[in-house]
């Protein structure tokens, strides 16, 4: 009885065949059991290759890569659209101050504002190590005591500003020009001036009105301006410069303003001064072409010398930058007269050269002579010239023989202008 009991349990029934039969003509059991299976097939070995790895990391590198120079490039558009701005509104401030006469100096230059947010740290590297070996060289130095610099230490700073005010070489591809940030408020300070200054106006008429010269005016107030403030931060940003290393940040700052200002302001002077050069070219081309012009410009018998090498040195005055250089040239055109009297003298027995003394009424017809001789190219803005080294004449050359000689050289286009209407009538 056990075993048929048992039997009963291993032989399957009869209805769980058709049990099993209904249950698979079922749709969701078609689906199950027939149709694709809803997740996806995976290896059995999931581990990624060693090329996977590299792979990926490559593409993780490049994407972080180019994350990090899209921000450096949004950060560089921001900051310029920060200074165009800047630029602008100083323009616009610039604009408002009031024309008329004194002119003021007013407590804040509006220039100060483009010398804001300047940073402590050069942000490009050539603009760094330029810094990092000018101050490591000029440690050494800082406790100079001497009126004067040392030649080494003047070429030193001289250098350095050199390489970081002037331009680089156009089209060179060697290395990437440096991008210091003086360097770019300087030119900053350019666009500004010629916004206010560049504009063409009208033709000047026959002589000079007070607007005009009201106009001159403010334009060499507005460089002795961000000049002055330009000297006052590079001494901040390099603190260990020596009193007499001043002079040379002046000339070096000078230099580069009249870099990117030649072409605007030297146009503005030469339009004002038109008349004046224009006649002062016709009357030197007329003595240039006499025969006896020593004796025509008044000039002693015992003077009456061969000056042609002080003519050589004057005839460079166009072709120099900044006022200070062409103040210097005139300099040493005077002494170049003094040269060649005491050469020619000094050739001849008996005479004494300690006793020619070229007084100041000797001097102003020998440097009328000169100027004369120094050719067509000389006289063609030699009023325009002298005007801009009376507006920009440094306090170093305040007294010395640069503000002397500067004096002669009015004294001698004063005497140019008397001769036609004496001599040659």
């Amino acid at each position: 009885m056990l075993k048929s009991s048992f039997e009963s349990l291993a032989t399957p029934h009869e209805s769980d065949f058709f049990l099993e039969e209904e249950l698979m003509h079922l749709p969701n059991n078609e689906t199950i059991y027939l149709g694709p299976s809803p997740h996806p097939r995976v290896r059995a070995m999931s581990v990624p290759t060693r090329q996977d790895i590299k792979r990926r990391y490559n593409a993780d590198t490049l994407q972080s890569l180019r994350k990090e120079v899209d921000n450096i490039f949004l950060a560089k558009l921001r900051r310029m659209d920060m200074r165009l701005t800047l630029v602008q509104h100083v323009v616009d401030t610039a604009r408002t101050r009031p024309l008329r006469r004194p002119l003021m100096r007013s407590r804040q230059s509006v220039f100060a504002a483009l010398f804001a947010n300047l940073p402590t740290v050069e942000r490009q590297a050539a603009a760094q190590f330029v810094d990092v070996e000018f101050v490591s060289s000029m440690k050494s130095i800082s406790s100079m005591s001497s009126d004067v610099p040392p030649p080494d230490v003047a070429a030193r700073v001289v250098d350095h500003f050199a390489r970081i005010f002037l331009a680089p070489v156009a089209g060179s591809t060697l290395m990437r020009p440096l991008q210091h940030s003086l360097a770019m408020v300087l030119m900053e300070f350019a666009r500004v001036f010629d916004a206010l200054y560049g504009q063409p106006g009208q033709p000047p008429s026959s002589f000079m009105t007070d607007d005009d010269k009201l106009h001159l005016d403010r334009a060499a107030m507005d460089v002795w301006e961000f000049g002055e403030l330009m000297v006052q931060v590079i001494q901040y940003k390099y603190p260990f410069l020596a009193p007499t290393c001043v002079v040379l940040v002046q000339e070096a700052v000078e230099d580069a303003l009249f870099l990117h200002l030649q072409s605007t302001l030297h146009g503005l002077y030469a339009a004002v001064h038109r008349p004046v050069d224009d006649f002062l070219a016709a009357a030197t081309a007329r003595l240039r072409a006499t025969a006896s012009l020593l004796e025509i410009c008044g000039i002693k018998a015992r003077f009456r010398l061969d000056y042609t090498a002080a003519a050589a040195v004057f005839a460079a005055l166009p072709s120099l930058r900044t006022p200070s250089a062409k103040i210097s040239c005139v300099a040493r055109t005077c002494q170049g007269i003094d040269q060649c009297i005491k050469v020619h003298y000094m050739a001849q027995d008996g005479v004494l050269v300690e006793s020619l003394n070229v007084t100041a009424d000797d001097l102003a017809p020998l440097l009328a002579y000169v100027v004369v001789m120094a050719g067509p190219a000389a006289c063609r803005h030699l009023a325009s010239h002298i005007a801009l080294m009376d507006a920009f004449l440094p306090d170093r050359f305040a007294v010395g023989q640069e503000a002397f000689a500067l004096a002669m050289l009015h004294a001698a286009v004063t005497h140019i202008q008397t001769i036609p209407q004496i001599s040659l009538n």
